[in-house]
């Protein structure tokens, strides 16, 4: 394993050529792209060696973001003006780096740090009143039961503390703009635990063969979703405990200090 000289934290966002990405491809493609920038990555140790990127988590296949976090080490020390020339070349298509923090090398590791996540959906064919009917009903619930199998094991939960925030928010119309049907924008925020949070929406808006939608009246227009979007750029400002979030907006602690 090369010692690791300097850790770089970088928000990045993700758009619609790498949405369709497995969380493995994107690891793929930016090692190989790093590497083509000449960012001198620090490498683990083992009979396969890897360059140490680490990601605060997983993104889902077919979900976007805004403001996305990574965790690189490098075996050499680099300028900041050098370390964003060399992340400009070596960025996979599809991403974008937004933001680069000169990281403490010892500092905890990055995932255990994550405490939330906002997501965005937009939905077509919603009314906002019945929408926001409908997640009040959601936030007033007391439990959110789930049942989750694995193998021949049934796993039942609360997904209720996992919901720690969810509103209608103003949304703009879809960018194909062929619709004429309304549009309303559902914002959540979620405590970490992506699989399990998330799930709340599935179980919750149940999915019928046109799209997401509210349990709703025999003959009445059942509503569709138009490109599901983590996070939300309204009123990402917190208390010194807010991280800068990530379209699953990432809320925990600030990151360290650094070149901004």
């Amino acid at each position: 394993m090369s010692e690791v000289r300097q850790r770089w934290r970088i928000v990045f966002a993700r758009g619609e050529e790498a949405r369709y990405l497995s969380h493995l491809d994107a690891v793929t493609q930016w090692e190989r792209a790093l590497r083509r920038g000449g960012v001198p990555l620090a490498m683990t140790e083992g009979f396969t060696p890897r360059p140490r990127i680490v990601f605060g988590a997983p993104l889902p296949l077919g979900m976007m973001a805004e403001h996305e976090l990574a965790d690189l080490f490098l075996a050499e020390r680099l300028t900041a003006t050098e370390f964003r020339r060399r992340v400009a070349v070596g960025t996979p298509p599809g991403y974008r780096v937004l933001q680069a923090h000169d990281t403490w090398t010892g500092a905890p590791a990055l995932a255990p740090q994550l405490a939330a996540a906002d997501y965005r959906l937009l939905l077509l064919g919603a009314e906002d009143p019945a929408l926001s009917a409908a997640a009040a009903w959601l936030m007033a619930a007391d439990r959110l039961p789930r049942e989750r199998r694995r193998e021949s094991k049934a796993i039942a939960y609360d997904l209720r503390p996992l919901l720690i925030e969810l509103r209608t928010s103003t949304s703009p119309a879809p960018s194909s703009g062929s619709s004429t049907e309304p549009v309303a924008a559902l914002w959540m925020r979620l405590r970490h635990s992506q699989e399990e949070a998330v799930g709340a929406r599935t179980k919750w808006w149940p999915r019928s063969r046109s799209g997401w939608g509210w349990p709703r009246r025999p003959g009445s227009k059942p509503w569709r979703a138009a490109q599901p979007r983590r996070g939300d750029t309204e009123g990402r400002a917190g208390d010194a405990e807010t991280l800068t979030g990530t379209e699953r907006g990432r809320v925990g602690r600030r990151p360290p200090a650094g070149d901004q």
